[in-house]
């Protein structure tokens, strides 16, 4: 039995229906597709993100643990005079108030220091040479000297007796020394 007219005219009006049907759902699986896959791409951006911010983070928490443990530390050394610039201008006006002969040579890296996140250590080499009457105005003055701003490092002093002066019942110290003035500054580039 063949079907009629009227038969064949709501079969393609169900094909028709069920075609477009088909054809919806096909448009919604893809635009659902594209969803699934734009949000999948935000996740993973938004991982990337949060890991970058967590190992940052966890950088920032180390670096705040080691400044909290040594930032007394550095307060300390940066009062004393090694970090930062020499202190040349009050070394000079110091000495010469106590009358003492001086020469100081510039600044230079210390051997064998690399620089460390843009930071020299630096040695400025002094020598002096003055007349102590005994060992006691000496050691007083050498004291004087190691006091005055920055951080000093003995390097050699000679004691030698200097002739009796007229009138002297002992013969007064001449005292030649070496020291070195350390401090940490930002590195120079090397000049060629």
């Amino acid at each position: 039995m063949m079907p009629s007219r009227r038969e064949l005219r709501l079969f393609h009006r169900e094909l028709a229906v069920m075609a477009a049907g088909l054809l919806l759902a096909m448009l919604a699986a893809a635009w659902a597709h594209g969803q699934l896959r734009t949000a999948k791409d935000s996740h993973a951006a938004t991982r990337a993100r949060l890991l970058a911010d967590n190992a940052e983070s966890l950088r920032l928490a180390g670096a705040y643990d080691i400044w909290s443990r040594y930032r007394d530390r550095y307060a300390a050394l940066r009062e004393r005079g090694l970090i930062g610039a020499a202190h040349r201008p009050e070394w000079m006006e110091a000495l010469e108030k106590e009358a003492l002969r001086y020469r100081i040579a510039p600044r230079q890296p210390v051997a064998g220091a690399m620089p460390l996140a843009g930071q020299q250590l630096y040695a400025t080499p002094m020598t002096l040479e003055f007349t102590a009457t005994h060992e006691a105005t000496f050691e007083a003055t050498w004291a004087r000297v190691k006091a005055l701003p920055g951080y000093p490092v003995d390097q050699a002093c000679e004691l030698a007796l200097a002739e009796p002066q007229p009138g002297h019942d002992y013969p007064e110290l001449n005292v030649h020394c070496t020291l070195y003035w350390l401090h940490i500054a930002p590195a120079q580039e090397p000049v060629p």
